[in-house]
């Protein structure tokens, strides 16, 4: 399916994006109180497509195998996706080419999904956040990109605190190693970068030096 770049029409469409365990959702939340903005969280919206489209379940048991559906054999496509389990066969040095063809399959189903919120969006300015914004080359979608960045080692600590301890330290690691390094990413023309290294109140410092730099304060 081919999905149209063009920058939807509407009002301001804002994007967070960022490296894993960077704070993005922390970022994202803050931008869309301080605008009044409504908030997409791509990883949400993943969730309920990969718990709505059975076709798209389908395809990923044939390339990696039903261990990555929930469901019971009395469900051939199951019921929806094991993200923890597809996470542990992509993710890491070693599973690049898993992690990009898990990519082919997903980013039209997505993509497609994305822009039709964004469509509908309505009067109000919407933020966005999504890991992976610059690799699937839909920057022209949105008025700002906000690229947040942290340590890699804060990242995959992070990973771990938030994954409760199911996830090592060293898987942690190897998630971040997975991704384009953020320097990389960050050194792209036209983002907004925001240093996530220290507390929430230095992030929201940050933020509000940002905006005013825009001539932006909250809606």
């Amino acid at each position: 399916m081919e999905i149209e770049i063009s920058k939807p029409e509407g009002p301001a469409l804002w994007a967070v994006t960022g490296n894993i365990g960077a704070g993005k959702s922390v970022v994202a939340r803050m931008l869309a109180e301080k605008r009044n903005a409504a908030l997409v969280d791509a990883d949400e919206e993943a969730h309920r497509v990969y718990a709505q489209n059975a076709a798209l379940r389908r395809a990923l048991a044939e390339e990696f195998g039903r261990v990555v559906l929930i469901g019971g054999e009395d469900s051939p496509d199951g019921t929806d996706v094991d993200r923890e389990v597809l996470g542990r066969l992509v993710f890491g040095e070693e599973n690049r080419s898993a992690l990009a063809r898990l990519d082919a399959i997903v980013r039209p189903v997505l993509l497609g999904r994305f822009l039709e919120l964004f469509q509908n969006r309505g009067s109000r300015e919407t933020v966005f956040e999504g890991a992976l914004i610059l690799e699937w080359g839909v920057e022209d979608w949105f008025d700002k990109i906000f690229f947040v960045s942290a340590p890699d080692e804060t990242r995959a600590q992070r990973i771990v605190s938030r994954s409760g301890g199911a996830l090592s330290l060293e898987e942690a690691r190897k998630r971040v190693a997975s991704q384009v390094p953020q320097e990389e990413k960050s050194a792209r023309p036209g983002l907004v970068v925001v240093d996530n290294s220290g507390t929430p109140a230095e992030l929201e410092k940050r933020l509000d030096a940002i905006l005013a730099g825009f001539g932006d304060g909250p809606a």
